[in-house]
């Protein structure tokens, strides 16, 4: 992991101020020292996040149906909307069901806890899962809950 942030502080650095190329350097050495060493590293998500996902995109769907469901022709749209979002869903989680049950894994997937306490690696760099988690869980806790906001006061405001 040093030597890859090495590599990029030489590539970072061509463009910037002496100074700001120390500092850089400085930084990734501190972020480097407070690492644990035995953190949990997983390169896959946890099979809890499969099974929040599928809540959310329902809320997601009874949202819209809620905010949308009285006007002319938009059951149509409404169906390709929540076809969308089931392929959506359903894809990603049937492709983490299967490989899960991969032999070739041979590794047990630890607590979620542990998941969001440790280290989730991407092709480029690792974050901790917990980061992971929020950036995979915000949008759809953001747009069911604009959705169920707008379909409350909407029939709030029409009765």
């Amino acid at each position: 992991m040093r030597a890859k942030c090495l590599v990029r502080q030489q590539a970072y650095c061509g463009a910037l101020e002496p100074q700001i190329c120390t500092v850089i350097a400085m930084n990734n050495e501190t972020d480097h020292q407070t690492e644990e060493p035995n953190r949990l590293s997983s390169d896959t998500l946890h099979p809890l996040v499969y099974k929040v996902m599928p809540g959310l995109a329902l809320w997601v769907v009874l949202a819209a149906w809620g905010f949308f469901a009285d006007r002319g022709y938009i059951f149509l749209a409404l169906s390709v909307v929540t076809w969308l979002v089931t392929v959506g869903v359903v894809l990603p989680t049937a492709l983490a069901w299967i490989g899960r049950r991969d032999p070739r894994r041979g590794r047990q997937s630890a607590s979620f806890r542990d998941w969001v306490h440790g280290d989730f690696a991407l092709s480029e760099e690792r974050i901790k899962g917990s980061l992971a988690a929020t950036q995979i869980f915000l949008p759809l806790m953001a747009v069911a809950i604009g959705m169920t906001l707008f379909a409350i006061v909407r029939d709030i405001v029409v009765g």
